[in-house]
């Protein structure tokens, strides 16, 4: 693993979004619905607040989705079959918890 699979990576990003567009959604037709599984974790109750009606609570939301868009054939670069591409190169669902007052998010994608 040295210069020849840093360049092939390198290559598949380029080639992979080159005409990738984040703001589109990742379906051939728009009518479609796109399954995403929701995966909660870590739940954890941090406070209850009686007078105030409030409870701050922590958990890890994942979340997975198919996107065609994002496949290529390993065999042309290097036989790599997976990658890492920031989340802020990605079409990302929009997705919102309800009666919330403040939200502190991490993300990341793998």
């Amino acid at each position: 693993m040295g210069t020849d699979h840093f360049q092939a990576e390198t290559d598949l990003h380029n080639n992979v979004l080159e005409h990738y567009s984040r703001t589109s959604r990742p379906t051939t037709n728009p009518s479609n619905p796109i399954d995403i599984a929701l995966t909660p974790s870590d739940f954890q109750i941090e406070d209850v607040d009686d007078y105030g009606n409030t409870m701050t609570s922590a958990f890890m939301m994942s979340m997975s989705w198919y996107d065609k868009r994002l496949q290529w054939n390993k065999t042309e670069y290097g036989d790599i079959d997976q990658t890492r591409i920031l989340v802020d190169e990605l079409w990302t669902p929009d997705i919102s918890v309800y009666n919330l007052l403040h939200l502190v998010a991490l993300e990341y994608a793998v």
